[in-house]
């Protein structure tokens, strides 16, 4: 009996590892990301490149004026502050 429920425990295992892998398709690792998300916490867009594996979005506070760099690939991202040669955040210096 005690096989059985092994056995059985095994198998309920591998069908759900098998049903969440293959649900993932292609297309569904494609990167969008909404210029108004970051329009409303307080950043400006200076540029933005990308493809449909990954995007790179340079951006700076309004308030601070300090520059960041947002990355996204796939489901996971970060956004980091840029920083000068001497360690100093880097400052905005358009218009």
């Amino acid at each position: 009996m005690k096989k059985m429920f092994l056995l059985l425990t095994i198998i309920i295992i591998l069908a759900t590892m098998i049903a969440v892998l293959c649900s993932c398709s292609g297309n569904d690792h494609a990167v969008h990301t909404d210029p108004d998300a970051f329009d409303t916490a307080g950043f400006v867009i200076i540029s933005s490149e990308g493809s449909n594996q990954y995007i790179l979005v340079k951006l700076y506070d309004k308030e601070t004026k300090v520059m960041y760099l947002y990355i996204k690939s796939g489901y996971s991202g970060g956004l980091t502050m840029l920083y000068n040669a001497d360690g100093t955040p880097k400052l905005y210096k358009g218009k």
